[in-house]
């Protein structure tokens, strides 16, 4: 027998005794979960029908199963129907996770990119461990007197996610979707939500499956005293008006979506109007900072100076009008807030209230809040401090002081990571950011070009965003692993030579205001 067989042998002896273990294992998880059931043991019930929805994912979708993630990103509601306390998100990540781990069992490749981003990922991953066996929150084994470790759970989560988006996916066409799919989530999601505005008595029917869904006028019609304020906002909108706009510069100039002759216009206004109704003005930041940056990335400062003065002459007039001409509804009053204008009395409070936080801030670090400044004090807190928030006895900033939530994101890294988490988290903010612009150049004329200036658009503001406007250390390294995973996927697949596309139609020039010059994706 040549050696050539043996290994060949060898190799088929060891798939074989992959695929018994796995049928084993299943077998197993079987029996127990039918003893469960009989017993009327929900949480049987539950891990039967995972077993079975991740069989289906891994046999079914196999190599798509990440566009899974991709979609249910934008899902943070819990599920009340099954007895387990995780979003929608978690359960999806969880899944498509256990369901890649299936497929290497089944002898599945995966691919193995290599680059600085990733060890940047996986040093402020294990700094996070770190600082959990320094205040190792919810393990009494480990001698903890605290609870509300959920952000490391959330982080773990989202190690998972870049995992598996960095390793499973293997399609050019799906990598240029990605834009879509995320799009189609955050559509979904949204439209969830407003299901409970429009026919309220089924709100409580969709809240059992999905609690993201607005109860307001529901709890309104069975109780005036819950209806909502004056000036209700519409919160849910706030990701799907961002995400419309981020994904139409993405695809085009700003300046088509800035023209009322085009159809690209009366979508972007309805990622304004979304935006408006959320009464957010990060989102209202955020948007017009994709719009200024996609343009840059498709024709360059020309670009950005022509949508600009477009996009202020909107603004002005919005600004100018209100109180003289029309009057904007309340949301859309408080996401404008920050300019100079004629606004309600109910606004200029709000906007009052958030400008003081600078003085809150200050005090907190005049007052020795934060005890370890270079490691800091981990997430958490003892029950002691929970009991007294749950009371309701204790202002706003006193309860976000105890908790560590500071609305601020450099202030909130520091509390529970100290300044070596912050100057990590800054490290991979940094490099995500220009390695999103050497992305963008080098995708530039291939179909992954909009996916590129996609992430390039938020990789380069998010470190501006974090640091000026909002941030929260419990939020932020999740983001950046799916974000960063993406992008990783997105320069492997940008190796590869586009589909139905001859090599020469690969290449063009980067304009020169952008900076660059000829490069090949």
């Amino acid at each position: 027998m040549k050696f050539s067989e043996i290994i060949n042998d060898q190799q088929l002896a060891t798939e074989a005794i992959r695929r018994w273990i796995t049928v084993a294992i299943f077998i197993v998880i079987a029996m127990v979960t039918a003893n469960g059931i009989a017993h009327q043991q929900l949480f049987m019930f539950a891990l039967l029908i995972g077993v079975g929805v991740t069989t289906f994912v891994t046999v079914g979708m196999q190599r798509s199963a990440w566009i899974l993630i991709v979609m249910g990103w934008y899902f943070m509601g819990n599920t009340n129907a099954l007895p387990v306390p995780l979003s929608i998100r978690d359960m999806v990540v969880l899944l498509v996770t256990f369901s890649y781990f299936a497929q290497r069992v089944f002898g599945q490749t995966a691919q193995r990119p290599r680059g600085a981003l990733g060890v940047l990922v996986f040093i402020n991953c294990a700094y996070i461990a770190f600082t959990f066996l320094c205040h190792p929150v919810g393990l009494r084994a480990f001698g903890a007197q605290t609870m509300g470790g959920r952000p490391y759970f959330s982080i773990f989560l989202g190690l998972c996610a870049y995992w598996v988006i960095v390793h499973l996916p293997d399609s050019y066409k799906s990598v240029s979707r990605i834009p879509l799919w995320l799009m189609a989530g955050a559509t979904f999601a949204a439209l969830i939500s407003m299901v409970g505005l429009v026919f309220p008595p089924i709100a409580p029917y969709v809240w059992y499956f999905y609690s993201g869904v607005d109860i307001s006028a529901y709890l309104g019609r069975l109780n005036p005293t819950l209806a909502e304020p004056e000036m209700h906002r519409l919160t849910a909108l706030s990701p799907f008006g961002s995400m419309l706009i981020q994904v139409l510069s993405a695809y085009y100039p700003p300046r088509k979506l800035l023209d009322p002759t085009r159809w690209q216009f009366y979508l972007s206004v309805l990622g304004f109007v979304a935006i408006f109704a959320s009464g957010f003005r990060n989102s209202l930041a955020f948007a017009l900072a994709c719009m200024a940056l996609a343009a840059w990335f498709h024709r360059g400062w020309r670009e950005v100076a022509v949508a600009g003065i477009i996009g202020a002459a909107f603004l002005g007039l919005l600004v100018f009008g209100q109180g003289r001409l029309f009057r904007l509804p309340l949301p859309a009053q408080r996401t404008l807030g920050s300019l100079p204008g004629q606004w309600d009395e109910s606004v200029k409070e709000g906007i009052t209230i958030s400008n003081s936080r600078w003085d809150w801030w200050r005090k907190i670090i005049a007052e020795g809040s934060i005890k370890n400044w270079w490691f800091g004090d981990g997430f958490g807190m003892s029950e002691a401090d929970y009991t007294l928030i749950a009371s309701g006895t204790v202002s706003f900033e006193d309860s976000a002081t105890i908790s560590g939530n500071l609305h601020n994101g450099p202030l909130t890294a520091i509390h529970y990571a100290g300044v070596v988490g912050l100057v990590l988290l800054y490290a991979l903010m940094i490099a995500a950011a220009i390695h999103s612009v050497r992305c963008a150049r080098r995708c530039r004329g291939t179909p992954l070009f909009p996916v590129a200036v996609f992430l390039a658009t938020q990789l380069m503001w998010k470190p501006i965003h974090y640091t000026l406007l909002f941030g929260s250390y419990e939020i932020e390294p999740t983001e950046y692993m799916f974000l960063v995973g993406l992008l990783s996927l997105v320069w492997r697949m940008s190796e590869r030579t586009p589909p139905s596309m001859a090599p020469a139609a690969t290449e063009r020039p980067f304009s020169r205001n952008n900076g660059g010059t000829r490069v090949s994706a």
